[in-house]
């Protein structure tokens, strides 16, 4: 009787290695594709929310005629004192166009009275719609962690154009009766945005046309560290002009932002100061910023756009008429 033996051969080692470098090499050839993917959405995902912003801006401008104030003074009246203790940002005025009316009526009724410590809580609940995907740090919480009324809540992603300039909202606003102070001579040739100190700007204003002038673009938002809170992107806090930016240097700009509370991190830079200050738009994007024109049209600006160019888009009658294609 007669045995057959059957040969029976297995991966030889060389063999599994080749087979695992090819896996690897695979791996590395997939995985740029996935996370350009993912980026390509979440910036689809930013640009979409900033056009939903401006939805709700037209929708206060046909409302109100003119655009939201990019910072509001609220005088405490209540306490006879007279004095500006609770300046906002423009982003409580357009809740109630954000479908956020339960949110707008909790909270502006205090503000208004000047009353903010009724409205931590409130403060602190987060509008997605107002959050870039991009941004991991977007909606987060600016925490005060030793003084409950610096407590400034929620920080989004998307900010107005105050102007070209650097800008001080505090020497706009006169505490005494709420309203622009143009004791400086500068301050009123600093704002030449849409949004700046009690602005009261109409569409009808923008005399470059609404498709030259910028309204709203990105911020990063930066993370609290203990009592060190960064106010880039705080809606609640007006006063150091949190929710706007300037046109002054193109889009994530080396220059450091200016503000009076601020943590210096990578892509973000800043150095603290009260007055002269700059924001400049940032995203986590590569290569510029999303930026809504007035007319509520979106477009994507290059780091690289010429710093005269950029300029002229932050002001709303003084463009240098180039055309907006290929930025």
């Amino acid at each position: 009787m007669s045995w057959i033996r059957e040969s029976r051969r297995a991966f030889t080692l060389v063999e599994l290695l080749v087979v695992i470098a090819i896996i690897g090499v695979l791996v590395s050839l997939l995985l740029p594709a996935v996370q350009q993917a993912r980026e390509a959405a979440s910036r689809a995902q930013c640009a979409n929310n900033l056009k939903q912003l401006g939805v709700a801006l037209h929708n206060y401008h046909e409302s109100h005629r003119v655009m939201p104030p990019g910072v509001l003074g609220i005088v405490n009246a209540s306490s006879g004192s007279n004095t500006l203790v609770y300046p906002i940002t423009w982003m409580p005025m357009v809740l109630p166009y954000m479908d956020q009316h339960q949110l707008y009526d909790r909270i502006v009724p205090d503000i208004e009275a000047g009353r903010s410590a009724h409205s931590f809580a409130e403060r602190k609940q987060v509008v997605s719609a107002l959050v870039c995907p991009s941004d991991p740090n977007g909606g987060k919480v600016a925490v005060n962690g030793s003084i409950a009324t610096r407590d400034h809540g929620f920080c989004g992603n998307y900010v107005l154009c105050y102007g070209s300039k650097t800008f001080t909202p505090d020497a706009d606003i006169d505490d005494a009766d709420d309203t622009l102070d143009d004791s400086r001579d500068d301050n009123a040739l600093r704002r030449d945005g849409m949004f700046f100190a009690l602005s009261s700007i109409g569409l009808d204003d923008v005399s470059d046309g609404t498709t030259k002038t910028v309204m709203a673009s990105e911020l990063l938002v930066v993370p609290s560290e203990g009592n060190n809170v960064d106010l880039r992107g705080s809606y609640y806090f007006g006063r150091r002009g949190a929710a706007v930016f300037t046109t002054m240097n193109p889009p994530n700009s080396p220059i450091s932002d200016r503000l009076s509370s601020c943590l210096s991190v990578r892509g973000a830079p800043c150095t603290t100061g009260t007055d002269s200050m700059i924001y400049h738009p940032r995203s986590a994007h590569e290569g510029g910023v999303n930026a809504m024109m007035a007319d509520g049209s979106i477009t994507f600006i290059s780091n690289s756009i010429d710093t005269h160019i950029f300029r002229g888009l932050g002001t709303r009658n003084a463009s240098p008429g180039e055309p907006l294609q290929g930025l």
